[in-house]
């Protein structure tokens, strides 16, 4: 009998070891996105804060999807394609 509790807590264990995979270059809660410098939408900023209330394309996603916040993250970079890279907050 304690051979297959044993046995049965060894496997118990050894399967909640294994059960969430944790990769290096995710985050949770987060996406980053670039917008095409040609394209139809702009989002201004002051520096790296967005004004959820100015861009329009995300106040259905906002209520649907929970955004907290939006961010450009390479605000200042010389290349005008890194310069319009944002960043999207979600909630849990």
């Amino acid at each position: 009998m304690k051979k297959f509790v044993l046995t049965g807590l060894t496997c118990f264990f050894a399967f909640l070891s294994f059960s969430q995979n944790v990769y290096e270059w995710y985050q949770d809660g987060v996406l980053i996105f670039q917008l095409n410098t040609t394209g139809k939408y702009n989002i201004q900023s002051v520096k790296h804060e967005v004004n959820l209330d100015d861009v329009a394309f995300l106040q259905d996603m906002r209520n649907v999807y929970g955004v907290t916040e939006v961010s450009r993250i390479l605000y200042d970079h010389p290349d005008p394609k890194l310069n319009h890279t944002f960043q999207i907050n979600f909630d849990k």
